[in-house]
């Protein structure tokens, strides 16, 4: 068996999901418009921030897998304590934190094979 296959199963399942994601993000947001974040209240302000940031995150992850995770955990974690969430709905809430950990896992598993 191939030594590198966890590792690359990882690191090609958490690109595609997080390509996916931000490319379904930059088409909304075309075809939407993006929102004055002056004109919003500091808590939904602080809330696109963070989801910024995991987007950024997942974009740096194709790069530096282990920082770019970090970012988007991070992130995630701040957007999930800010925004008022209903769990049992938040589906695409609760996805948005795959990518960076499984960026996460392939860079540890990257490293525990060293």
């Amino acid at each position: 068996m191939n030594k590198k296959l966890p590792e690359n199963l990882l690191r090609w399942t958490a690109r595609t999901l997080g390509a996916v994601m931000v490319g379904l993000t930059i088409w909304i947001a075309v075809g939407e418009g993006t929102p004055n974040p002056l004109a919003l209240p500091w808590v939904i302000r602080i809330g696109l921030l963070s989801f910024a940031f995991i987007l950024i995150g997942i974009v740096l992850a194709w790069r530096w897998e282990f920082l770019g995770g970090l970012v988007s955990i991070c992130a995630w974690g701040i957007f999930a304590v800010v925004g008022n969430i209903n769990w049992h709905r938040a589906h695409f809430i609760i996805l948005l934190a795959l990518p960076g950990l499984l960026f996460l896992c392939a860079a540890l598993v990257r490293r525990s094979r060293r």
